[in-house]
């Protein structure tokens, strides 16, 4: 991410005007100090250009067909007309494009789609929590509020499974919310061809 206080104009200008020797004229008023005034004006509307082109190309800030345009680039095509769906389906695949096949990774993997912090939900691996099954995975207590539709959720289940090994089958993933003081807690259990919504 850039660090846009470089690029404010009182940073600009301070280092603009200290660019001259100090043996030099440099009080205010100067010729010295007129011309790097001229020259710290020059910057300034060119740094504000830069952001301005920066900003309108950034990904999180387009929309429509622009939008359209980069998901493009990442192999995903629009579904609907939800912009934000589609920017979720982009940062989906971006973050696929760079998976590993650790836990750490499918850690990191959740946090990134989600947004949800690595210490609120869990990878269960343990065989003995998962009937048995030795190369199972189960993913509990994500908060419920960082998948806003059953589609998404859907679509998370799917693209887990797709960056795992395919030894290796994601059993459940559930998702955690509370209501006055009860924690309900909804999962989206894998089966051969489909999917099915479950509360427990």
């Amino acid at each position: 991410m850039i660090d846009w206080d470089r690029f404010s104009e009182s940073a600009i200008r301070t280092r603009i005007a200290n660019k001259f020797p100090a043996f030099l004229a440099s009080e205010d008023g100067s010729a010295n100090q007129l011309l790097l005034s001229m020259i710290a004006d020059q910057q300034v509307a060119d740094a504000q250009l830069f952001k301005d082109i920066y900003q309108a190309i950034w990904p999180e800030n387009l929309t429509g067909v622009p939008l359209e345009k980069y998901a493009a680039d990442w192999g995903v095509t629009r579904i609907d007309s939800d912009d934000n769906y589609l920017k979720f389906l982009i940062r989906l695949a971006k973050m696929k494009s760079h998976m590993g096949v650790t836990e750490d990774d499918l850690i990191r993997f959740i946090s990134f789609t989600t947004g949800a912090d690595p210490s609120e939900f869990h990878i269960i691996t343990d065989a003995d929590q998962l009937g048995g099954d030795p190369m199972a995975i189960k993913v509990t207590g994500i908060p419920a509020h960082y998948i806003s539709d059953e589609r998404r959720a859907r679509l998370l289940l799917k693209v887990i499974q797709s960056v795992v090994p395919a030894t290796v089958r994601v059993i459940d993933v559930e998702y955690e919310a509370t209501y006055n003081g009860v924690i309900h807690v909804t999962g989206m259990i894998s089966g051969h061809t489909d999917y099915i919504l479950k509360e427990v």
